[in-house]
């Protein structure tokens, strides 16, 4: 806005009311486009309002016009707003109504910072190759791309049956027990697992399997029985001897003199 007329280029008659920033009212008389003295020829709209003692510039009218303005503690710059670039930190950001800026009741939050990253294309197929084309132009092979694998080692983890304790009170039941054979399976056996019988004698024989959850036991033979106690043998009874006649008695009578002490048993 400007109170002199003769600034003002093309100028109409308008009677717009001005509200100032002292919330005074005042009314223009016409409007038309005012140069700025500024390099180049930059004209803005403008208003005509003979109660002002100094012309006003409107910061509105310059953004409309492609113009920053950069307002310092001792100077304004004015930009080309295609060709500037106002590099710093932002601690703040208004808004405008109108032709006037406001600044909002609290800080605004620092505008969120994103990253794009871009999704990896996959390469387009080779172009079709003419046979009758010259050779190619022989290139260095391309690197060899390694490719991150991970390599655990082997577990080599030995397996050891479990018996069960069926087992242990099987082995341990009373010689009068029935021997029946009995499926023996380990701690770790599930309810699905199919159970392994011992085969009988007349079932052909059977592969041998290597899965060693399943423990069969053929019956155990029944110790044999003692044989009943029999009182010790009772000597046997030979007849006793003739006794001997006097002949007989004087001659071993002499046959005991030339021989040594011996002591005679009959039983």
């Amino acid at each position: 806005m400007t109170p002199d007329l003769t600034l003002v280029a093309n100028p109409k008659p308008d009677r717009t009311p001005v509200r100032l920033a002292d919330h005074s009212l005042v009314e223009a008389t016409h409007k038309g486009l005012a140069k700025l003295p500024v390099a180049g020829d930059v004209k803005v709209k403008t208003l005509v309002v003979p109660s002002l003692h100094e012309p006003m510039l409107s910061i509105a009218a310059l953004c409309n016009e492609g113009i920053t303005s950069v307002f310092t503690k001792t100077s304004c710059d004015l930009y080309r707003s295609n060709s500037s670039t106002v590099s710093g930190t932002l601690v703040g950001r208004g808004y405008r109504r109108g032709n006037l800026y406001y600044l909002p009741l609290e800080p605004s939050p620092s505008p969120p910072v994103s990253v794009k990253i871009p999704w990896p294309e996959a390469s387009p197929l080779p172009p079709p190759t003419n046979e009758n084309a010259s050779p190619p132009t022989p290139t260095s092979p391309p690197a060899p791309q390694r490719t991150r694998t991970l390599d655990l080692p082997l577990l080599d983890l030995p397996l050891q049956p479990r018996f069960d304790r069926r087992l242990t009170a099987s082995i341990h039941a009373p010689s009068n027990a029935p021997r029946n054979p009995a499926e023996i399976s380990s701690d770790t056996d599930s309810s699905n697992s199919t159970p392994f019988l011992s085969p009988s004698p007349q079932s052909p024989a059977q592969e041998p399997m290597d899965d060693v959850s399943l423990i069969t036991l053929p019956p155990l033979r029944p110790p044999s029985p003692t044989p009943p106690s029999l009182p010790p043998p009772v000597p046997a009874l030979l007849p006793l001897p003739p006794p001997p006649s006097h002949q007989s008695a004087s001659a071993h009578s002499s046959e005991a003199t030339n021989l040594p002490s011996q002591t005679k048993v009959w039983s």
